[in-house]
This record gives C-alpha cells, structure tokens and sequence, in this order.
C-alpha cells in the first residue's frame, strides 16, 4: 500500500462508543450493522448546511462523525492512532447552567449520546474501568471484514511496527484502516474526579499501569495531561466558548506532583513491561519545560512527543521567533509550542502532530483572511495556514543547525472538540491535503528555499519529499524506530 496518510492523534470510535450508552451494558456493544451509531463503521456524512454551522456557528465545532473508519477509508488514511478519550467529569460541572439542562448543551457540543452524558455526571467514580471499556468496545470488532458497497474493508488494532507493515502489504480487502492504540489523558488510571490525593492511593495506580501494559495492544502514548486538573501535573487552558460554561482553574498552573512523578516513571520503564511514551500535549508550559529537563538528565533514548498540536510563533513566551516578529500568524497562547521547545522535541528524536484545528493553528487576522473563499481557493489558502506550520517548524530547527524536516506530521485531533480548518473538515478530506501542501512547498522550494535555511542538509531536499514527509515518512519513520 502507497500513498497512504497517517494521522498521529484522532477518535475514530469516540462518537459510536458513547451511542453504545443507548443499549445494556457494560461491556458496551460495538455494533456489526454499519447503520447502526454504536457501530465504529457508522459514519454521518456532512450537509451543507452542517459546513454552514461549521463555518459560522459560536462554537464552531462538527455535528457531523469526523474521523470514523469509513471517512478514513476514503481520505486513504492507513495508518490512525486512535487515541482512547475518556469525557471528563469536569464537562458536566456547568456554571450557569440547571442539571437537567446540562447534558443538552454538552451533547449540542460534542454530539455524544445524552445517556453517555448522563452516566459520566451521575454514575461515573472512577476513570479506570471506563477506558477499558472503550478500549474493549475498539478491540472487539477489529480483524472483521466488513463487506460495504459491495467492497471488502477491515480495521485492525496492530501491536508492533512489524504487524503493521505486514498488514500493510495484505491484498485480501480492498481498504483498510490500521490502527495504534493511545490514551489521551492519565487521569484514565483513575484520578482526577474527587481530588482525593492521587498519592495516598499510588499502589493502585502503579498496579494499574501494569495491567494496562498487558494489554493485547498497551498503549503506544499517553497524553499526560487533557482539559482538568488529574493529580499528576498542570494542564494548558484549552477550551475556547466552552470555558463560558466550565472552570478549568483547578491546578492550571502547578507542574509534576509526587504521584505524578512516579506514574511518569512507571510508564517509561521498561521493567514492568512495554514502555508507554508521554505525550506533552495539554501539559502546561511550567510542567513540559520540567519533562525536557528530565528526560536529559535521564540520558536514555526517549522521545518527546507531540500528537496534535501548533506553534506559537515565538521563541519563548516573552521573546520573539528566531523568524522574526511572525507572531501575527499564529495563535500565541501557551496551549501552543515555543521555538525553544520545538528544538527540544527535534533533539530527543520527538514528533510533532500538526492539528488542524484553526483555533490553534492561526491567528484570528489570518483566519479572517480566509472568510468568504470557498471551493479550491479556500482550500489554497486554509492548506497555508497548516504549510506556515511546516515552514516555521523547519526554519527554527534549521537556525539551530538541526534537520528540518523529520519533525513534523499530522495529527488532526478529529472527533475532539475541534474546530476544524475550513475545507478540511473529516479525514475524508486528507485527499485534498497532500496535492494541495505540495503547491506551497513546491513554491517554497523553487523561490525561498535557499534564502531561508543555512545548512546545506536542510536546502537539498524536493517539495515532493518534504510533503511525502510530513503526509506519512516521519511518522512511519519514527515507529519503526520506536513501535516495538
């Protein structure tokens, strides 16, 4: 299989597995029948006026299923790590809003079945015995052929990078999706709902983070952090019209517990099992600046790792890029990487997931700039705003006297609650992506290039291989090297 896309971060089940509420459980039925929407093969096509309210809406984010099997079937997404999502509590303690009302206004948000909403603010404890559930409901259809429009499709959890390029040679169906399982937040061992001290009950998660890498397919990553405080280290303000509804406060500003240090060290080690990497995404600045420093004073082959995220265009919060005063183009808030860290993460062999979410990918000038185009002129100009990622990645590392382009790739972050860039809505969309990159970085090769970049490795290179790069290479790359 060639030409593939690879999205390092998104939530292909996320939306069926919270449809699974609607029927008896646990364990939570992922459906044979493709119609049905607890079916990870369910998939709700987008209307014109669902990209209307996409558009223009407050929240602006997607009724519509984003990234499910079938969607990453006809974008030729082959290879998805599905990251495990776990809908935290702190979306169900509204300000301003009645009980009753609560479940309505998240499900407008999030689309999830209002019984999953219900379970999560009345009967869920304890965030362990949920992610295994969804991990189950992921597990139990995978390897299943499944015959659609008269054509043969399989989604497949893989344990390794051998699995994975073996099935990726298979003929035996006509598409399929390949699957790398991750979790994106810790607090799915059970903290972070009652805030109790993580510390006092530390036997019980270390002895879960054993059980978890015993799993037929552990985790590959965990973001560390998500969108509320967990026990183990500070989170990044996220939420955008959102926060008018819920407090993130509650420990924005800490960095690593005791309890958080320990977790941390459980799964990098590689004694109690398969070692699970940690994903920086969500961590506020104060706690990755803490992770970078530990990793070198670990002095061990550990990758830093990003799934889905975006620069913010400055060297530090309070220094301007190594590129200049670009931070006009970006969105600045700390939610986003500094200069300085993406030379970090380059360093230690990392990866970065470009998200396309355009609240964090640009700056609200640019994004006005984009209003009103519409058909392959939006999508020239909304490509750029995910191609100034790429450019900015590269010439910062390049001014460092690193390589330039083994960092980064794309991990959408569909079906979280994004606000996708316009044009680029599901994963259905990636077959517009890479012809479209390949315009900006064949113009950039042709007339900027040389200008741009000091070292000689970063100016030889083709506009076809950069794009082939941040499209799959680095991200195949870096799981031959570590997906074992």
């Amino acid at each position: 299989m060639e030409n593939f896309v690879v999205d390092l971060h998104c939530h292909p089940h996320t939306k069926a597995y919270s449809h699974s509420y609607q029927f008896p459980g646990p364990p939570y039925k992922n459906s044979d029948d493709p119609s049905m929407r607890n079916s990870i093969w369910w998939s709700d096509w987008p209307t014109p006026k669902d990209i209307d309210r996409n558009v223009n809406g407050l929240f602006g984010l997607t009724t519509f299923t984003q990234s499910d099997i079938r969607k990453c079937i006809d974008g030729n997404v082959a290879v998805v790590f599905a990251s495990l999502n776990q809908f935290e509590k702190g979306f169900t303690k509204t300000r301003f809003i009645k009980k009753n009302a609560t479940d309505y206004v998240i499900g407008k948000i999030t689309e999830f079945e209002k019984k999953r909403l219900k379970f999560v603010r009345e009967e869920l404890k304890d965030y362990f015995p949920d992610v295994v559930n969804e991990y189950n409901f992921l597990k139990s259809r995978s390897g299943e052929i499944k015959i659609i429009g008269g054509r043969k499709h399989r989604y497949q959890l893989v344990k390794n990078y051998s699995e994975l390029k073996r099935m990726l040679g298979k003929t035996d169906v006509d598409h399929q999706v390949l699957l790398i399982n991750t979790i994106e937040g810790a607090q799915a061992l059970g903290t972070g709902i009652e805030l109790q001290g993580a510390y006092q009950h530390i036997d019980l998660l270390r002895a879960r983070v054993r059980k978890m890498k015993q799993w037929d397919h552990p985790p590959f990553f965990i973001t560390f952090s998500h969108h509320f405080y967990n026990e183990f280290c500070g989170h990044a303000r996220s939420l955008g019209a959102v926060k008018l509804f819920v407090d993130q406060d509650m420990g924005i500003n800490r960095t690593f517990t005791a309890a958080g240090a320990i977790i941390r060290d459980d799964l990098l080690s590689t004694t109690n099992g398969k070692r699970i990497l940690i994903d920086v995404k969500h961590m506020n600045r104060r706690s990755r600046l803490k992770y970078y420093e530990y990793l070198k004073n670990r002095n061990e082959d550990i990758p830093i790792i990003v799934s889905h995220a975006a620069v913010a265009g400055m060297n530090t919060p309070d220094e301007d890029s190594v590129r200049g005063n670009v931070k006009k183009y970006f969105a600045s808030e700390s939610i986003n990487f500094f200069d300085d860290e993406l030379v970090e993460i380059e360093r230690s062999n990392g990866l970065f997931g470009i998200q396309l979410d355009e609240r964090r990918v640009a700056s609200k000038r640019e994004l006005r700039k984009v209003r009103g185009t519409t058909g392959s002129d939006l999508l020239l100009k909304t490509s750029n705003l995910i191609w100034r990622q790429i450019q900015h990645i590269a010439e910062v590392l390049d001014h460092h006297g690193e390589y330039a382009w083994a960092l980064p790739c794309i991990g959408s972050d569909f079906d979280g609650m994004v606000n996708p860039i316009d044009g680029f809505f599901t994963s259905a969309h990636f077959k517009n992506l890479e012809p479209f990159l390949l315009i900006h970085a064949r113009e950039y090769v042709t007339n900027t290039i040389q200008s741009r970049m000091n070292e000689s490795m970063n100016k030889n290179i083709t506009a076809d291989e950069i794009v082939r790069r941040v499209i799959r290479e680095n991200a195949m790359n870096f799981l031959e090297a570590y997906f074992n």
